[in-house]
């Protein structure tokens, strides 16, 4: 029998392993209110938000979890000089699902002028942006909301173009979903953090989007790398982050966005939460 969706906590992430929700905030600058943009769908799924820029409240006090601006964060003040937020997204279709609704949870924040773009590619792993990146290849859909969070798109487009294109705030980048949870399809990520910093302006801060495990009757081809098992995949997943993206200094965060999908299962919603099984 497959095993049930399992809650799991912000307490339990940290006495399990370097918790993905908690321990880029210990030491690492982060953006408090791109933090409460993408994570906001994951504290609310999860049934934990309790205010808006903090982490979710274990109910224990945790001292090793700075949120605060004594603490060296970035705030809105830093990146929100202009009154706009900018966000690029180097992915495939979970970065499409990801920034559905970020337009109107950022409005709902009271942010004033926002700007979001995708490059995108159906399954596109990170050798595939990596050498899309070495040869400079139109090989994108760029995506690009307006002023109304509507969006549009521009074929044939290069990586380059788009990272030069807006003095960004912030860039994410991740890896296939198929491939997420399998730590040897990193090894171009050192390569994928230089390009980006290369090209983007000084002060664009790098994150990763953590995707989410398929739902447990998918019948995606690439589940089976996983024993086609839900859990199995998500532990996975939190693995290969926590050796490979998390060791990267120039990543100042990840986006628990698996854990939210995961969380959000544990609830009334239970494992329907994709479309196709996995979108």
């Amino acid at each position: 029998m497959r095993s049930a969706p399992k809650r799991i906590s912000l307490r339990e992430l940290l006495n399990r392993r370097k918790s993905l929700l908690s321990e880029p905030l210990n030491r690492r600058k982060i953006g408090r209110y791109f933090t409460l943009i993408l994570l906001l769908v994951s504290l609310l799924l999860s049934g934990c938000a309790q205010n808006s820029g903090t982490p979710a409240d274990t109910g224990e006090q945790n001292e090793d979890i700075n949120t605060g601006e004594e603490n060296g964060m970035i705030t809105s003040a830093e990146w929100n000089k202009d009154e706009t937020l900018r966000i690029l997204t180097i992915g495939n279709s979970f970065s499409d699902d990801t920034m559905e609704y970020v337009y109107q949870i950022a409005k709902s924040a009271g942010v004033k002028k926002i700007e979001l773009s995708n490059l995108y590619i159906g399954g596109c792993t990170l050798a595939t942006h990596a050498a899309n990146a070495k040869g400079d290849l139109p090989a994108y859909e760029y995506r690009t909301t307006n002023s109304r969070g509507g969006w549009s798109t521009v074929n044939n487009y290069k990586m380059s173009d788009a990272i030069r294109s807006k003095d960004w705030d912030f860039i994410s980048m991740q890896q296939a979903s198929g491939s997420s949870g399998i730590p040897r399809t990193y090894s171009d990520l050192s390569y994928m953090i230089e390009y980006v910093r290369s090209l983007a302006n000084d002060g664009a801060v790098l994150v990763w989007n953590m995707t989410w495990a398929y739902q447990q009757n998918s019948t995606h081809s690439e589940f089976t790398k996983y024993e086609s098992d839900q859990m199995t995949m998500y532990e996975m997943i939190l693995s290969a982050i926590g050796s490979k993206v998390d060791k990267q200094k120039e990543i100042k965060t990840v986006s628990p966005t698996g854990t939210a999908i995961q969380n959000a299962r544990t609830s009334f919603v239970g494992d329907n939460m994709t479309r196709d099984g996995y979108h």
